[in-house]
């Protein structure tokens, strides 16, 4: 009898344990339910949002008890003090969409953070530490990074206009700085947009008296430091650098980036040449205050064009122009066009006749053919990813070889000048009435020496003439 009475004990036991456990399972349900009334769930928000942003927001509605913020999933959990503050701020955010850093984002109600993520981001957790750490100091350097250049920013902005003002302040001493002149006239060799109803005058004027808001002045350097020190240019150096010295007239004429390697290469191959003889103009802000830095030559602020007028009777024995442009470029602005420079100086003499060395650098406007566009790469990468698609890449290739053909046969003119346009560039004059007349300056791709002496017709007893004969 007593085995069977301990067994019914042991039973009753069990039931009264197991009774007490549903109890307390469905009394701490009601507790979880209850704290899931409190959870409001955050989604869409702002990768900086921090928990200050939304405490502040939520702490309108009630007290706050804890943010939790996944910023890779860009979703916060708010737990908040009773219920009817949760159901106030979401139903706030439906009648008018919650704004939170500058950004709407989307509240609902939730379920609070289970104990893995809530150990996540338990200080006590090492690697939710390490992460807060790596994640601060990164800010951090951003910060100081951004403040950073945004003072370099600022500084070179205050530089560029007080150069722009001492150019207007050196005018305005010589009394050169007039207010009747058409300078969109001058600028663009000779065309007004006004014609005859343009009350100002039409006359040429040397571009080292125009103004500097009409002037091509540019504040930031947009010329890599990696093209700058490209092979071909260093192989162009040390052919002048050997060619130089067989001339007697030492002054120099370059244009060089702000790393100055084409300065560098010729002052080191002649030890005679000083830094006066070396004339650098750049018409570049962030460029010429690098190349006044390194005292290696004579920087002048402003274009080619602008330094040649400025100096019209000053000869040179070596002269390196290395454009970043075609030849038939600055058709609408002279300070940018190649063959405005060299008539200019051809009008001036300013090739020393004992003995002038001329390289002139040009952009090869083949280039854009053999770089793929970039609906090409795109047709390309598509290929490779489906193979199945290869018949409508072939479709999209073939759309792209007709309009890149299309679009070299519009830079693929030829380059001729009438004697009128050579007399436009020459004198900065331009009438409207014989614009019809005069043909419109077309580039060829590449063109010889004696294309181009044929096609330019010179201006008789001029010395680009007798040079050219």
């Amino acid at each position: 009898m007593r085995p069977a009475a301990c067994a019914g004990h042991m039973e009753e036991g069990g039931e009264e344990e197991n009774a007490e456990r549903r109890f307390i399972d469905s009394h701490a349900a009601d507790i979880e339910a209850e704290r899931a009334s409190c959870i409001v769930h955050i989604k869409r928000m702002h990768k900086k949002t921090s928990k200050v942003d939304i405490t502040q927001y939520a702490s309108v509605f009630g007290p706050v008890l804890s943010v939790r913020i996944w910023y890779g999933f860009g979703t916060a959990i708010v737990e908040m003090g009773e219920a009817s503050h949760a159901k106030s701020m979401v139903e706030a955010s439906k009648h008018q969409p919650a704004v939170i850093r500058s950004k709407k984002v989307e509240m609902s109600f939730g379920f609070p953070a289970s104990e893995e993520q809530r150990f996540k981001e338990d200080p006590r957790n090492p690697a939710y530490v390490d992460k807060e750490v790596r994640r601060l100091v990164q800010f951090l350097i951003e910060r100081v990074e951004q403040k950073e250049l945004r003072h370099a920013a600022h500084l070179l902005r205050e530089r560029h206009n007080a150069l722009k003002r001492l150019v207007d302040e050196r005018l305005a001493q010589q009394g050169r700085l007039f207010s009747d002149m058409c300078w969109d006239w001058v600028v663009s060799g000779g065309y007004c947009g006004r014609g005859d109803a343009c009350s100002y005058r039409h006359e040429p004027v040397p571009f080292s008296e125009v103004p500097s808001r009409y002037r091509w002045l540019t504040r930031k350097d947009t010329f890599s430091s990696t093209r700058e020190s490209a092979v071909h240019k260093a192989a162009v150096n040390e052919i002048l650098a050997r060619l130089s010295r067989s001339v007697e007239n030492k002054k120099r004429l370059i244009l060089d980036g702000s790393s100055c390697n084409s300065v560098r290469a010729l002052s080191s191959s002649d030890q005679r040449v000083c830094r006066d003889e070396i004339f650098v103009p750049n018409n570049c802000t962030e460029t010429y205050l690098k190349i006044c830095e390194s005292n290696l030559c004579t920087a002048f602020y402003g274009s080619l064009r602008a330094f040649i007028d400025s100096v019209p009777s000053l000869r040179f024995g070596l002269i390196y122009l290395d454009y970043c442009c075609t030849l038939a470029a600055g058709r609408r602005r002279v300070e940018k066009s190649p063959i405005a420079d060299l008539i200019t100086m051809f009008d001036n003499g300013q090739f020393d006749p004992s003995g002038c060395i001329l390289c002139v650098c040009l952009a090869d406007p083949e280039d854009r053919e053999k770089k793929p566009s970039r609906t090409v790469r795109k047709s390309r990468v598509t290929e490779h990813r489906s193979p199945a698609s290869s018949s409508e890449s072939s479709e999209d290739n073939s759309d792209d070889e007709r309009s890149t053909d299309q679009a070299c046969h519009q830079g693929e003119v030829a380059m001729r000048w009438s004697e009128e346009r050579a007399a436009l560039w020459r004198h900065g004059r331009a009438h409207k009435e014989v614009e019809s007349d005069i043909r419109e300056l077309q580039v060829l791709g590449s063109v010889s020496t004696k294309e181009l002496n044929e096609s330019l017709v010179w201006p008789t007893g001029s010395l680009a003439a007798r040079t050219a004969s």
